[in-house]
């Protein structure tokens, strides 16, 4: 693609995406609208789950016995069942994800605000299929293959290439997150108004071992979950928006190209943003409270190029990492707090285990979403989690005769 993708494009699509998704949840399991009667269709359907969920574990464990996920025979490519598989697989596929959702609304009976939950999330699992198919679109990774050592006019094509790539990538998630953003304004300004003169009424549903009150509050806060579920996905996409220029910075190809190019051909532009970048990260990092004296002392003996993009790396990882380790962390506590305050103040609450549920969802929401957007962040700590001694300890424990 020769321009990167148009943030009002992607935000329209996303704006969709999650308004679809939002709305179902409001008109579906809201007592605004046809909450009640909804749930007590997917309660009076449960002995249907376990037909459900066996479907999608047939279904998955046949297209895994076919190497549907990632083909041996198939190098680089992905959800194919054969080299001219035009839609086979990926129908298989989503017969299995849509058995697996009905599966999971059937289970209503003993959890009333499942149904709740996967909706909201729907949203958000569309929109990460997007970025997929976004960065699928933008893949430059052939031609980095052969950038190295090649002529400067390739190089520049390649800088030109990710850097389009990079732009697009802005723009996606720029615009996923206003549309989250504004999806969960609209949310709840529909419901604090309808909440704010309309009183909580009794919602007909059957009292099966259940608290009816927590299933007629579920009813009632619904669209309130639905909004601030949207405004923590907003806050989520956004990190990768304001990481975004550390996020680049750790790309060590283009930082090579960049602070290696041929200064002769280079125009000035090109020269001066070389020279910020540089004084940038080494005038930021020897600020920064968290680097090391080591760090310092490398810093101080860099004296060529190759150091400083070392420098740049380095500087940019570890910031990448603070970040998305901070951000798990938090969620983790929420986490851990709300599940040792709802055990001892109301264990067996429908309410309290939706808090827990929203909050587990939140959490592996994060960790997919980081995955798919700090992919090179998730390379340093996959390293860094292997040379940790406890880490080699059990690899070598699980390689040992007694495991064998």
């Amino acid at each position: 693609r020769r321009k990167p993708g148009s943030f009002w494009a992607y935000f329209t699509c996303c704006f969709l995406a999650s308004m679809a998704a939002a709305f179902t949840s409001i008109l579906l399991w809201s007592s605004m609208a046809w909450g009640g009667k909804c749930l007590d269709f997917v309660k009076d359907k449960g002995q249907y789950a376990a037909w459900c969920f066996a479907l999608a574990f047939m279904l998955l464990s046949t297209l895994y016995l076919l190497d549907f996920f990632m083909p041996p025979h198939l190098s680089g490519r992905y959800c194919l069942l054969y080299p001219g598989d035009r839609g086979l697989g990926r129908v298989l596929l989503g017969i299995a994800v849509a058995a697996a959702l009905v599966g999971t609304f059937f289970k209503a009976r003993d959890y009333p605000f499942i149904p709740l939950l996967v909706n909201t999330f729907l949203g958000p699992a569309v929109v990460l299929l997007g970025s997929l198919v976004s960065s699928a679109t933008q893949n430059v990774s052939h031609l980095a293959e052969a950038v190295t050592g090649a002529s400067f006019q390739q190089q520049v094509h390649y800088l030109k290439a990710h850097n389009i790539k990079e732009k697009d990538q802005y723009n996606f998630y720029f615009a996923a997150s206003v549309a989250f953003l504004l999806t969960g304004v609209c949310c709840l300004s529909v419901w604090v108004p309808w909440a704010t003169f309309k009183h909580l009424r009794p919602i007909h549903v059957e009292n099966d071992g259940l608290d009816d009150q927590d299933i007629q509050y579920i009813l009632w806060m619904a669209p309130l979950v639905v909004g601030i579920s949207n405004g923590v996905f907003a806050s989520i996409v956004f990190l990768r928006v304001y990481l975004s220029q550390s996020y680049s910075g750790t790309h060590v190809l283009k930082n090579e190209i960049v602070m290696r190019g041929d200064v002769n051909i280079m125009n000035q532009e090109l020269r001066a943003r070389r020279q910020s970048l540089r004084t940038e990260a080494v005038a930021i990092t020897l600020k920064s409270s968290s680097a090391s004296q080591t760090d310092i002392a490398d810093m101080h003996e860099a004296k060529d190029d190759d150091s400083h993009v070392g420098i740049q790396h380095v500087f940019f990882t570890r910031r990448l990492l603070w970040a998305v380790k901070l951000v798990g962390c938090i969620l983790l506590i929420k986490l851990g707090t709300m599940y040792v305050t709802m055990q001892l103040i109301a264990a067996n609450s429908s309410l309290a285990l939706m808090a827990q549920s929203f909050l587990l969802a939140f959490f592996i929401f994060f960790v997919t979403f980081a995955f798919l957007s700090f992919r090179r962040v998730w390379k340093s700590i996959s390293v860094s989690m292997r040379s940790s001694p406890l880490v080699r300890k059990a690899i070598e424990a699980s390689e040992s005769n007694l495991f064998r």
